[in-house]
């Protein structure tokens, strides 16, 4: 079993609340600190058997930007994929999803 791993800013309650509801008792939330260490992170760890469609629409949802719209605290979150980091916010949609089957669709 594969592990989703969300990183956001400790006060990002939407995000942490999205989680919860959309997986519910398996999510384990861990407190990290950033590459700096001037920021205190949640990290959400949800297990999984593979990419589901569910799981790629949470995360367009929730991290990538929509058209022209800011969301600042999208800026803030991230995927972690082996001890990195990685900001969807930037990309489009469709690379997101590409980026998303490459980690996880070995």
């Amino acid at each position: 079993m594969e592990e989703l791993r969300l990183c956001f800013p400790i006060d990002d309650i939407e995000m942490k609340q999205a989680i919860e509801k959309e997986f519910g008792k398996d999510v384990t939330f861990i407190e990290e600190r950033s590459a700096t260490g001037m920021e205190i992170l949640l990290v959400a760890i949800v297990p999984i058997v593979s990419l589901t469609v569910e799981i790629i629409d949470f995360v367009l949802t929730h991290l990538v930007k929509k058209k022209e719209k800011e969301e600042p605290k999208k800026k803030e979150r991230r995927i972690e994929v082996y001890k990195s980091r990685i900001v969807l916010y930037e990309y489009p949609p469709d690379e997101a999803i590409r980026i998303l089957k490459k980690v996880y669709n070995k």
